[in-house]
């Protein structure tokens, strides 16, 4: 018998390990897209949910939508208008597991009217959160939030 480097138990064994990493990813992207919230418009009243942040130009509606982060530029009367040409970094921290933490950058993709990022975060949602506002195209810091506490419980039907 000719040795080739790989055993054909081997090569199946890769094989369904692919198969089951394409097909867990898959199901959490269609999990995201299907729990992924209301279908938000430019001059939608958003409800109440998340941490609303005041900066120079209006508020940030900090939030998580199909446990994905979204920030949601808003006015005074909570209408959702034009996101700013910028990216928020959202660093955060379990209330309950203080070494799980991380920082996860928020930037506008298509023509949605909220900057998001799809990494999933697991429940429960209870977070200290602190962000920074910067440039698009830089690491400029446009404004700091302080540190604050972010729950979000589920909304039960």
């Amino acid at each position: 018998m000719i040795n080739r480097g790989v055993s054909r138990a081997s090569r199946l064994f890769f094989a369904g390990v692919l198969f089951f990493a394409w097909t867990a990813g898959s199901l959490v992207a269609a999990e995201t897209e299907a729990a992924g919230g209301p279908p938000w418009e430019l001059g939608d009243e958003l409800d109440e949910v998340g941490n609303d942040y005041a900066f120079e130009d209006g508020f940030i509606n900090l939030r998580l939508e199909g446990n994905t982060w979204r920030a949601y530029f808003i006015d005074e009367e909570r209408e959702i208008v034009e996101p700013e040409p910028l990216r928020l970094l959202v660093q955060w921290e379990r209330q309950h597991d203080r070494t799980d933490r991380g920082v996860t950058e928020l930037r506008r993709s298509g023509g949605n009217p909220w900057l998001g990022n799809p990494r999933v975060m697991r429940p429960p949602h209870i977070f200290r959160v602190t962000m920074a506002m910067m440039e698009a195209d830089s690491d400029e810091i446009v404004h700091e939030f302080p540190f604050r506490m972010f729950r979000q419980i589920p909304v039960e039907d």
